[in-house]
């Protein structure tokens, strides 16, 4: 996780593209970056939840047994 730092830096330190945002592909880069940072915290947010719903219908389906 850590060896993603630098494409946050990149999306956060919007100041230093500031220049450069008349490119295109610079904006679309920064935006998908962006994107892709919310799309990891909702897989992990689905992920846990998840997990807890399969833990759940465990402790459910023993009990009942």
């Amino acid at each position: 996780d850590k060896r993603q730092l630098p494409l946050q830096a990149t999306s956060n330190g919007r100041t230093d593209l500031l220049g450069l945002s008349q490119n295109p592909i610079v904006q679309e880069l920064t935006d998908l970056e962006t994107q892709i940072q919310l799309i990891k915290k909702q897989l992990q947010l689905a992920m846990k939840k998840k997990k807890e719903l399969e833990q759940y219908q465990k402790t459910k389906t023993s009990t009942e047994s």
